[in-house]
């Protein structure tokens, strides 16, 4: 006779209050404009932004990884709209 088994489902949460900071001119600019459309959309922005512990600034604020992609203006009519092309990517010593 073979022999039947079940798993319990395991449930978990993470809660995590992360901050990113755009700087878009000077020494440490982390975000650029790359195409700049004649016409009301598509102007596109490509960034790295670095992600923090805490609020920037902060003396206890650590960088534990960096926001990175694009991100295009698609609508200016009946509300400004842009899509986001993001990924979070986290690591080690990340600076």
């Amino acid at each position: 006779m073979a022999s039947s088994y079940s798993v319990a489902p395991v449930q978990s949460e993470l809660k995590m209050t992360l901050y990113n900071k755009e700087v878009y001119s000077g020494r440490d600019i982390n975000g650029v404009t790359t195409l700049v459309n004649g016409g009301p959309i598509g102007t596109t922005w490509a960034f790295s932004w670095p992600v923090t512990d805490g609020p920037a600034g902060g003396a206890d604020a650590t960088i534990v990884g960096h926001l990175q992609g694009t991100c295009v203006e698609v609508a200016i009519f009946p509300n400004y709209v842009w899509h986001y092309n993001l990924g979070l990517v986290f690591g080690e010593n990340s600076r």
